[in-house]
């Protein structure tokens, strides 16, 4: 079976283009519940033309309902998704656990997609994936071909139907599966809510002990491409390959399309090299097909330059006395050039930067555009990326004179008229379109330019005319014949026409029905209309979804006439009845929607009416530690939990797992009669988790009782112990927490991106408060990411080496400086970024007790044993005396411990700037 083909649409006009060129299923999200908040995004009524459109195409529509969402906004969500059911949407992609509790609670009809921010990275997950009601997985971009196998084997074996999906094209998040909370907790912005600032394109230093090792855009990754690697990840058993660019344009969004589904039909023609022409920061095979990072960063630019074709080999000045007797040119307000002779002017809106050159009419360009030349040439947006200006020290006069310029052709790209040319000049970048070439081959090419270029410049080509000019027939609505429908026909005692229409479906599913004309054949006077012509006459589908694949005429006689107008009538008839049986194929019955609804508003009036009543647990605290010292430390108080974590006491996983037994249960020992846990490494494979199961049943033979903590929601049933959820689970509402609760898991960090009052409502809605404990970190330096970068291969070509298991590395925002992370390197070589800002609620612990917590923690991990001891101090008293003048007090004390900067995170506020879209 061939993989399907998902492609992005942040626009119904985007959304046109991605069917046209060949894609089988478009995802794409609404203006609320979608992963892309800064998209243009579609209303319901877009979503239900743009459903429709698609199945008359035989395409598939998935909707993102993939942000994190608070109790606040459940009722909203519920009515949004009954909308999405009523229209008949394939799928819905989710990655809050509660979501999904929902959408199984109130619409286990729909289709669930776990989104790639869910991190089903291992068997485990996708297995508990398949008990809650999920039909397809969307992998981590951090997982590898090989272990994709080794699940859908494994799935195979035991028999579990579960589709399988990638991304096969475009931007990567630097962050695993898409967890960062750099946005949230220094921007106001969270990316689990769509509204990522992206951080990981700025511009960073990093430092180690003092020294600055390197610096630009070292967060930065290439773009993902593995065209050349369709095949293999079909023989892994991945089902869909799915295309990133919801916030790209139209030029970009046809393109990737019908090269890869010219690619995957094993089409001839240069689709790979098209990819080249529209936006990319150069290419990756990805972790997807096991690249390291070193080969998936791109750490010298965040932004597109285009396909490298070559270099400057000479420049040719003896035109330049055609220019002789030009005039001069002057700066007008805010463009910094206008040329040549005798132009007329040159409009440009807000951001234009250059427009030239000889006798060219007005260059309009629309907001954002930075570059157009050469003569009558049009703006696109693959110059957006072009960050250079001229220099400042340029004249406020000069003469712009034009230049025969020859270059050698490293990749021997054919240059057409009107293709976009990008020179890098240091590190500036100074784009045109061609509009003249004199001379030609595989070697090189010649042509003119005003352009202020030298020998040795590298050249890019970054924009392809005849592609945007092919791509300019697939704007239009157009329902392509795709599916084969059949008739069999017979006509009755008075020659009205029977049919028997059938056609099938991708998922092989029959529709059949039954037809009947109001008109009617009549015996011939003169010449009666043949077998042949009939067929003829109703094989025309042209514009609707089908082609005929088979007509069967029972008994026709031989003396029978039927203008040819009335069987075009009923062509158009039966061929509208089989789209509408189509159409209708997708969408819920009456009484099912009268059932859901019934259903939903029972479900709202539950939801509103429940207001549980908080518990009267005390709240105690736990405490993260990542030492056996600190263990020790953390046991000489009146402490709820200590949450060990020995990830990056070493360097590599032999070491981990040949010393972890024994660290295990020395660290148990000291902990005393403190409630011990095991914190796992996150991102966990299978074989870790195996390895792990081993040492734990070791250890509980031997009466060591020690809990589990975890980010993998399959693993509730793997441990014989206690399991409590790590932070990167995301606990937003407390649907959440039921599912967790119902998988296995005791308790659970709530998310840090969430407010004091989010917090609150969930609490008041949480029918799990017995068998369910819920923590919140209060204090430490959180961690806002962690990459599968070790940051190798650097921009000077060299590895960062950290001399110390525990020893960390310093990132600063090279702008804004006072944004700065360390990086410290687990067992497996993943970076972890902890906030340079330390998170303190101790002046916040009055309104924390009302809560109804179970405990609040304490993130002492990377610290000292007197640091450790003196925190806890502080906030056991805190406790004791919730007064706000004490609490003040013990704040300032806090403050001269850490020597940085408090922080209280979102708690008060949320995140601010959510709502700010542009």
């Amino acid at each position: 079976m061939v993989m399907e083909l998902l492609a992005p649409a942040g626009s119904f006009n985007v959304f046109k283009i991605a069917v046209n060129r060949g894609a089988d299923a478009i995802y794409l999200a609404g203006q609320n519940f979608g992963a892309r908040a800064y998209a243009e995004n579609f209303s319901i009524e877009e979503i239900k033309k743009s459903v429709e459109y698609a199945h008359l195409n035989n395409v598939k529509v998935f909707v993102t309902v993939n942000t994190l969402i608070n109790n606040f906004e459940v009722i909203d969500l519920l009515k949004y998704i009954f909308n999405l059911y009523k229209i008949g949407v394939d799928a819905v992609i989710v990655q809050d656990f509660g979501v999904l509790k929902l959408i199984n609670t109130v619409f286990p009809q729909i289709k669930v997609h776990a989104s790639t921010q869910m991190g089903l990275n291992n068997y485990y997950s996708i297995l508990w994936a398949s008990k809650n009601g999920v039909s397809r997985a969307i992998f981590p971009r951090e997982i590898s071909v090989d272990e994709i196998s080794h699940i859908h084997s494994k799935l195979k074996e035991n028999d579990i139907n579960m589709e399988l999906e990638v991304f096969s094209h475009g931007a990567l998040c630097y962050s695993i599966s898409g967890n960062c909370y750099i946005s949230s907790l220094n921007n106001g912005r969270s990316g689990n809510r769509g509204a990522c600032t992206q951080p990981c394109r700025r511009e960073y230093k990093l430092k180690y002990k003092g020294y600055n090792i390197d610096n630009g855009y070292l967060l930065s990754t290439h773009d993902l491409n593995v065209s050349d690697d369709i095949e293999t990840l079909q023989k892994a058993g991945i089902d869909s390959i799915k295309l990133e660019g919801r916030m790209k344009s139209e030029d970009y969004v046809g393109t990737i399309v019908n090269s890869y589904r010219n690619i995957i039909d094993k089409k001839e023609g240069n689709f790979k090299d098209d990819l080249n022409f529209v936006f990319n920061r150069k290419f990756t095979r990805g972790y997807l097909l096991n690249q390291s990072p070193g080969e998936v960063m791109g750490r010298k630019s965040s932004g597109h330059i285009g396909y490298y074709i070559g270099e400057i080999v000479e420049i040719d000045d003896e035109n330049l006395k055609a220019n002789n007797n030009s005039k001069t040119n002057k700066r007008i307000k805010n463009t910094k050039y206008t040329s040549n002779n005798n132009s007329k002017a040159n409009k440009q809106s807000k951001n234009t930067k250059y427009t030239s050159n000889n006798n060219s009419k007005a260059n309009k360009q629309s907001k954002n555009t930075k570059y157009t030349s050469n003569n009558n040439s049009k703006a696109t947006e693959n110059f957006k990326g072009f960050k250079n200006k001229e220099d400042e020290n340029d004249s406020e006069e000069f003469i712009k004179t034009t230049k025969k310029i020859k270059i050698s052709k490293e990749n021997p790209v054919d240059i057409q008229i009107g293709d976009g040319i990008a020179f890098k000049i240091g590190k500036k970048i100074k784009g045109i379109y061609i509009d003249d070439i004199i001379e030609q081959n595989d070697d090189y090419i010649i042509f003119n330019t005003t352009r202020n270029v030298r020998l040795g410049d590298k050249v890019f080509i970054s924009y392809s005319h005849s592609i945007n000019k092919e791509l300019k027939k697939h704007k239009k609505e157009h329902i392509q014949s795709k599916i084969p429908i059949t008739f069999n026909i017979y006509l009755d005692d008075n020659l009205h026409v029977n049919i028997v229409a059938k056609f099938y479906l991708k998922e092989s599913h029959k529709i059949e029905f039954n037809y009947k004309s109001r008109q009617t054949f009549e015996k011939a006077i003169n010449r009666p209309i043949g077998l042949e012509e009939v067929k003829k006459q109703l094989s025309k589908t042209g514009n609707t979804p089908f082609y005929i694949e088979e007509i069967n005429i029972k008994d026709y006689p031989n003396d029978l006439f039927i203008p040819t107008s009335k069987l075009n009538e009923i062509r158009r008839e039966i061929l509208d009845k089989a789209s509408q049986h189509l159409l209708n194929y997708y969408k819920p019955y009456r009484n099912q929607i009268k059932e859901t609804k019934n259903n939903l508003t029972n479900f709202i009036k539950k939801y509103n009416a429940k207001e549980i009543k908080q518990s009267n647990t005390e709240l105690g605290i736990s405490v993260f530690v990542d030492n056996i010292e600190l263990v020790e430390i953390a046991s000489n108080y009146h402490i709820k939990k200590i949450y060990f974590d020995p990830s990056y006491l070493y360097n590599n996983p032999k070491d981990y797992f040949k010393n972890i037994k024994d660290i295990l249960i020395d660290a148990y020992i000291k902990s005393d009669s403190t409630e011990f846990v095991w914190v796992l490494p996150s991102f966990i494979s299978e074989e870790e988790i195996n390895k792990c199961i081993e040492i734990h049943e070791d250890l509980k033979a031997k009466e060591f009782n020690i809990g589990i903590m975890s980010d993998v929601p399959g693993i509730g049933n793997l441990f014989n112990s206690n399991i409590h959820g790590n932070h990167n689970l995301n606990v937003w509402n407390s649907f959440a927490c039921e599912n967790l609760s119902n998988s296995g898991f005791n308790s659970s960090i709530l998310s840090s991106e969430i407010s004091h009052d989010e917090i609150n409502q969930l609490k008041s809605k949480l029918e799990t408060d017995d068998d369910f404990n819920l923590e919140l970190i209060v204090h430490g330096n959180l961690e806002v990411m962690e990459s599968k970068d070790d940051f190798s291969n650097l921009n000077n070509g060299k590895n960062l080496i950290i001399d110390e298991a525990s020893d960390y590395a310093i990132l600063e925002d090279k702008k804004r400086k006072k944004f700065k992370y360390k990086v410290l390197f687990d067992f497996n070589k993943k970076s972890h970024f902890r906030n340079k800002d330390c998170l303190c609620l101790i002046d916040e612990l009055g309104r924390i007790k009302n809560l109804g917590l179970s405990s609040i923690i304490l993130d002492c991990r990377f610290s000292n044993k007197n640091y450790t001891s003196r925190i806890i101090s502080l906030y056991l008293e805190g406790l004791k005396n919730t007064n706000k003048k004490n609490l003040n007090s013990l704040k300032k004390e806090v403050h001269s411990l850490t020597h940085s900067y408090l922080s209280k995170g979102n708690f008060l506020d949320g995140r601010i700037h959510e709502k700010d879209k542009k």
